[in-house]
């Protein structure tokens, strides 16, 4: 019986090596379609390489214009290893790419999930948005680090990851208190959240002033789609909200893990209506947030509802990919 048993360990152990490495080259192999624009140009390509070929360590602008940690790492790829803009690119999308697989990798029917993250969040975060990529990378660790009472941990990977987009700093805040929310009753958590979004809307600007004292870069960020209103009832919207009802109703929000990331939805909805009057806020927010529906796609059981949650995650990932084609952020 013990050598069955060291027998199954062994196979498992096995299984589990290769099946990182297979995850690590399919990073590495979309890491470099991202970093090379394999599905077209992305539309912060410019502005990367832009910002590659002219950063001065000694001039003050290069270190306004991105957060501290993208400043370095690029300053090491270009002035130390004299490398390409697409090879640092790749480095960064297939690393933020490997971790966020080796958490989807815990997660149920992780390859569906996996299937998921690519289809809905790859094309904008490691094909366009590296930074952000990289920063929710370290946000999901945090997360995890959280979850398992490591407290200090989290706070130190929270801090790690706004070093790549100083929003991150955001879900210093919104981890804890979600966990704490995650403890009561469903219906008024998602009423006073909500109605938590609405009100801080009339505080916006008042907000927006406060963060531009605290960072420079707000302003940048502010500028960006400026009077271009988020559509808060696209048909991403809607289906992801179809989404959430329908875990609610297949009882697939049931442990405080899988509650915590429920409501980390909702906060990026509540922000997304609060920021409404500063479209790059409004939709960088949510876009972030709504990452944590990636655990909420494939962790139903079989039973009607959970196909039925199932099929709409299904139906949301080809919306994402559609929408990404016809947005121009892939395919052109």
């Amino acid at each position: 019986m013990l050598v069955y048993q060291e027998r199954e360990n062994l196979y498992s152990s096995r299984d589990s090596h290769l099946s990182k490495v297979l995850l690590f080259a399919l990073a590495a192999v979309l890491g470099a379609a991202a970093g090379y624009g394999s599905f077209g140009e992305s539309r912060d390509y410019i502005n990367y390489i832009t910002f590659y070929e002219n950063i001065d360590i000694f001039n003050e602008r290069s270190f306004l214009r991105f957060e501290p940690g993208f400043l370095w790492i690029s300053i090491i790829f270009q002035t130390i290893l004299n490398a390409r803009v697409e090879i640092m690119l790749t480095v960064l999308a297939a690393f933020s790419l490997f971790a966020k697989f080796l958490i989807f990798s815990e997660y149920p029917r992780r390859s569906l999930t996996i299937l998921f993250y690519l289809c809905c969040f790859y094309p904008l975060h490691e094909y366009t948005q590296v930074r952000t990529a990289l920063a929710m990378a370290f946000c999901m660790f945090a997360a995890n680090a959280f979850f398992n009472n490591r407290f200090v941990l989290s706070a130190i990977l929270v801090l790690a990851g706004s070093l790549f987009h100083s929003s991150l700093i955001i879900f210093g805040l919104a981890i804890p208190a979600a966990w704490m929310l995650s403890s009561l009753r469903m219906a008024p958590v998602v009423a006073t959240v909500l109605a938590g979004g609405v009100s801080m809307g009339f505080l916006s600007q008042s907000l927006l002033s406060i963060a531009e004292r605290l960072n420079p870069l707000t302003s940048f960020y502010a500028a960006n789609l400026s009077g271009s209103v988020v559509n808060l009832f696209s048909a991403v919207n809607i289906a992801t909200v179809a989404l959430l009802t329908v875990n609610i109703l297949a009882g697939s929000v049931t442990d405080r893990r899988t509650r915590t990331y429920f409501i980390l939805v909702l906060f990026g909805f509540a922000l997304a209506v609060a920021f409404q009057s500063i479209p790059a806020f409004s939709q960088r927010l949510r876009e972030m947030f709504l990452v944590f529906t990636v655990p909420l796609a494939f962790n139903a059981k079989r039973t009607p509802l959970g196909l039925l949650q199932m099929s709409i995650a299904v139906l949301l990932a080809g919306g994402y990919l559609y929408a990404h084609l016809i947005q121009g952020i892939i395919g052109t």
